[in-house]
């Protein structure tokens, strides 16, 4: 089985792939760009086939996600690991450091049963098993406006913190980060959104910026 994640942007030409053979679980493959590390080899090198990623070679992933400068994968057992540029706090490191060269612990995650992630721009998004949200990264600012973490403030996030809209009544089932918004749907098939609003990308009928999710 294959899955595969694409980035968006003319130079994120990124693809990450986890593959499974019989009962074995999956390895991730990467290729692409090397740009800011975030093919996950230590090195500057393009990769025009897949390969796996050394650092994570021996560790079976179950979900992967790309963003415009950095990569993000689940491994089996719940883990999350990050790598690529960290200047916004995307990778949830708690540091801040321009770049983690290769797959990173996000030490934070650990225990919280994340099973998906989605990796804006300068953003990332992880969902539980039990339909919480977390989110880290660009928050905004006051001259360019919000970004896509929905904790109803500009804050930028350097290790993850849970979205409170979700885990109690309202449980995500798929979550999804783009530049500068994000968006789910919920279990009962109701879909936020919130971040910048600007062109009307968040489905309200205006181009306001929505600091916290709404929708439902």
């Amino acid at each position: 089985m294959l899955h595969a994640a694409k980035a968006s942007g003319a130079k994120a030409a990124v693809r990450c792939f986890s593959s499974a053979a019989g009962a074995a679980s999956g390895v991730l493959h990467i290729c692409g760009t090397a740009e800011y590390n975030k093919l996950g080899f230590g090195d500057s090198q393009d990769r025009e086939a897949p390969v796996p990623i050394p650092a994570l070679e021996a560790t079976p992933i179950a979900h992967v996600a790309c963003g415009k400068y950095h990569s993000a994968a689940v491994a089996a057992d719940g883990s999350v690991y990050a790598w690529g540029l960290e200047a916004s706090g995307q990778l949830g490191l708690g540091s801040r450091r321009t770049k983690a060269h290769t797959p990173a612990l996000v030490e934070a995650l650990s225990g919280a049963g994340v099973t998906q992630l989605s990796c804006g721009s300068y953003h990332t998004l992880a969902r539980t098993a039990e339909g919480e949200v977390y989110s880290w990264g660009f928050g905004g600012s006051f001259f360019s406006g919000a970004g896509g973490l929905g904790h109803g403030d500009r804050q930028q996030l350097e290790t993850p913190k849970v979205v409170s809209a979700f885990g109690g009544d309202v449980r995500a089932a798929y979550v999804s980060g783009g530049g500068y918004h994000s968006l789910a749907v919920d279990r009962e098939g109701g879909v936020w959104s919130w971040g910048r609003g600007e062109w009307g990308r968040l489905g309200f009928g205006d181009a306001s910026d929505r600091l916290p999710p709404g929708g439902g």
